[in-house]
């Protein structure tokens, strides 16, 4: 990449670190596969992760820590970015510590793990494979349609793990 790709594509990467580019906006400029290389080029550049504002974190805290007091609690995990953040800072352990399922949408789980010559779906897959329970994957009818698109080498939804 030239001198001046370099600086555009640092430009773009603080532009997301300080919440001014979406994330969507980012990976395209970049050229990124997912949020995981994204996630890795901030590290690499030695920015943060944009942050929300103050009252949304201390709301989200709040809802967090009401759901953890029932009993009954399951996460339900209908996007990959959880899984992909904790990845990439090697803490993917931290979902044991929470004692609760842990449902993983069938879309967002072939997502994650359908590349095996990509280290973050090997490695993702293998810890999600080997701690059943507490992880479930939830099968739904978007899921096996996408798996049935994939294997007929159709394009995929972008979206397909919200859908399902």
């Amino acid at each position: 990449m030239s001198v001046d790709g370099d600086f555009c594509k640092e430009k773009d990467l603080l532009a997301y670190s300080q919440g001014i580019l979406g994330r969507r906006t980012t990976l395209d400029r970049l050229g990124l596969r997912d949020s995981t290389d994204l996630l890795v080029a901030l590290g690499d550049a030695d920015l943060p992760l944009p942050s929300p504002p103050p009252h949304i974190i201390e709301n989200q805290a709040a809802t967090f820590a009401k759901i953890w007091r029932s009993a009954r609690a399951t996460l339900i995990l209908p996007d990959a970015g959880p899984i992909n953040s904790l990845w990439v800072a090697d803490e993917l352990p931290l979902f044991l510590a929470l004692d609760m399922p842990i449902v993983v949408v069938d879309a967002v789980y072939d997502e994650m793990t359908s590349d095996p010559s990509y280290r973050k779906d090997r490695e993702v897959k293998v810890f999600l494979d080997t701690h059943q329970p507490p992880f479930q994957i939830a099968k739904t009818d978007i899921g096996q349609q996408e798996r049935e698109k994939r294997q007929a080498g159709h394009p995929l939804k972008k979206n397909a793990g919200e859908l399902a």
